[in-house]
């Protein structure tokens, strides 16, 4: 098993770790704004038990089942770079719960409302939101 870390440590060059640490920080700069978007543009009552949450509703059946899983595909790939940013550079926590507000599954709501509730979690959200001058997260 030493063998495939020393061939590996072999074939780095500069370009190449200099290519992978700016990788890292585009995909840190990309996943942070994108998810800070999101949250910002998030309706403050989104993880309030009183908001539905009807997605492409008068649409055709054919068009809402493509958007539906659509959805569910870049939410799965939300959390999977969640999971990622967890050892790497990013907001893993909120990608996580960005990724979790997209896919349909039982017990979905119960889940975001736990992630959200926890302290850390909350003030980031909230404190990026003031930033925006958006109102903060109305929990139950």
């Amino acid at each position: 098993m030493a063998d495939w870390i020393q061939q590996f440590v072999e074939s780095l060059t500069w370009a190449r770790v200099l290519w992978g640490a700016g990788v890292a920080v585009f995909a840190f700069v990309a996943g942070s704004g994108l998810v800070a978007l999101v949250v910002v543009r998030m309706p403050s009552n989104y993880f309030h038990h009183e908001n539905t949450r009807e997605f492409m509703t008068g649409k055709h059946n054919a068009v809402r089942w493509v958007g539906v899983a659509a959805k569910n595909v870049v939410g799965f790939l939300f959390v999977v770079l969640g999971v990622a940013m967890i050892v790497l550079p990013g907001p893993g926590l909120l990608t996580i719960l960005l990724g979790i507000a997209l896919l349909d599954f039982p017990g979905k709501r119960e889940l975001e409302r736990n992630i959200v509730s926890r302290p850390q979690v909350l003030q980031g959200i909230n404190k990026l939101r003031a930033r925006f001058d958006k109102e903060p997260l109305l929990l139950d």
